[in-house]
């Protein structure tokens, strides 16, 4: 009996023993491709007090917890000819002089060309503004543009042959136009304001339901590495915690799917401008929080997995034009009452700012700070329009917060099989139909109507010649 007992203790212990030691990396084989695929990404999540962008003033709105992390993420493609860094961050947006900006650090520091150096956001409004200029914000602002320069070089020197695949499938009930006709005839936007008792009857546009994919599978010990691209506003703060740091449903759509999939992921918002991932016609709506909606995208993610193709065609080349676009004055008399507001909302709150700018008949705060703004610019402004692709891949960026019928138009006459529509997501570029009610986008814009019509026929002229 006292054998047995020794000869069992034995065994448990070197089950414990096997248990315990760290599973083998499970080898595939290498994988041989003209195209080279490498991923890096920096946590930058600040963990002390500082201004959030998207909702409200980033001077009083101060974080004050972490809910979820923040990253820079960075793609990078080679063809051993042309090297592309593709860049996916936790933020609200990045202007045009904070591209700029990081595109010359970025160069200087990994001698990438700054025209092969491509920006999106995932346009969460829980993340730091990285225009504000207070102690927080600079050494916030030094901390991103050290982030966007390492977590290029781990991409680079993670840089391994890779073999794409990519596929759509659309994914109906997940995101919704914010704008709405009313019973009465008339249009109203969900993004601030009220619609006075009326009846909702139908959207005012259309929401684009496609989710397109982008795989580079990679052979040896590499992970696989997945690009999204989905039109959704993350902008669920007043859920997730006014005053907390989050990624929103990026983050939990992220996470789910690198857990389940062991792949590397990045998540690139499309033009979302005027859509929202919550409907106000209830019928529609599917009731999700911002971390189950995440996760629910993951597992519509993995359904479409299996059907991925492989993706023709060989070669890395980019395009860029800076079109010029004309610059909204049409509010240019209520300049006096706009700074009156803009004013109030400084030194006292945003709602005081808001009751006094529905007596000029403003939209919100916002306009009265866009009509400010504008009125310091020209007659036209520069729209800095970037488009590339990689083999028969096409892919479109600029710091602009497109409308979904925008972004579709795009992706519907691009002549490559799936394009990746990136948006920066700091300006909005409204379709012009939504001038003519008004909507919130329109008046916080710069540009005037017509705009979003004339960037995405720029585009769609950008694919064809890399095409």
């Amino acid at each position: 009996m006292k054998k047995l007992f020794c000869i069992l203790l034995v065994l448990c212990m070197l089950l414990s023993l096997t248990a315990c030691a760290p599973a083998e990396t499970q080898l595939r084989e290498e994988v041989t491709s003209w195209l080279k695929a490498g991923f890096g990404r920096v946590d930058i999540t600040p963990h002390y007090s500082i201004g959030l962008d998207g909702s409200g003033n980033s001077e009083t709105r101060r974080s004050k917890e972490v809910a979820d992390n923040l990253y820079m993420t960075c793609v990078a493609l080679t063809d051993d000819t042309t090297t592309i860094l593709v860049y996916t961050v936790d933020n609200l947006g990045i202007n045009a002089n904070s591209a700029n900006l990081l595109r010359n650090q970025i160069c200087m520091g990994t001698g990438i060309p700054v025209g092969n150096i491509f920006f999106g956001a995932t346009h969460t409004h829980s993340a730091p503004d990285i225009r504000q200029k207070d102690e927080p914000g600079i050494e916030y602002l030094g901390t991103f543009i050290e982030a966007a320069v390492s977590a290029a070089h781990i991409a680079l020197g993670d840089l391994s042959p890779a073999l794409p695949q990519a596929g759509t499938g659309d994914l109906p009930g997940m995101n919704f136009v914010r704008h709405y006709k009313m019973s009465d005839g008339s249009y109203a936007g969900s993004n601030f304001g009220t619609f006075d008792g009326l009846e909702i009857v139908d959207y005012a546009g259309s929401a684009d339901p496609e989710l397109s994919l982008i795989k580079f599978q990679r052979g040896g010990d590499k992970q696989d590495i997945l690009l999204m691209n989905w039109q959704a506003h993350p902008n669920r703060s007043t859920e997730i915690g006014y005053y907390k740091i989050s990624a929103d449903f990026v983050g939990a759509a992220r996470s789910r799917l690198e857990e389940e999939t062991g792949m590397l992921v990045a998540y690139f918002t499309g033009a979302s401008g005027n859509v929202h991932i919550d409907s106000k016609i209830k019928e529609d709506s599917h009731g999700l929080s911002w971390k189950k909606y995440g996760e629910k995208l993951a597992d519509m993610t993995m359904e479409l997995l299996p059907g991925l193709e492989a993706v023709g065609g060989t070669g890395i080349a980019t395009t860029y034009v800076n079109h010029h676009a004309p610059v909204d004055h049409s509010w240019e008399d209520s300049l006096d009452a706009a700074q009156e507001v803009y004013d109030l909302w400084k030194s006292k709150d945003k709602t005081s700012g808001d009751e006094l700018g529905k007596q000029y008949g403003f939209t919100s705060v916002y306009q009265a700070r866009s009509i400010i703004e504008r009125a310091k610019l020209g007659k036209t402004l520069g729209c800095d329009l970037y488009a590339f692709r990689v083999g028969d891949l096409g892919f479109t960026t600029g710091t602009y917060e497109m409308f979904s019928e925008a972004g579709k138009y795009v992706k519907d006459n691009s002549p490559f099989p799936v394009t990746f529509v990136i948006t920066g997501n700091l300006i909005y570029i409204p379709t012009e139909a939504a001038y003519e009610y008004r909507c919130y986008e329109a008046d916080t814009g710069y540009y005037a109507a017509g705009t979003s019509e004339a960037l995405a026929e720029k585009y769609v002229e950008m694919l064809t010649s890399l095409k």
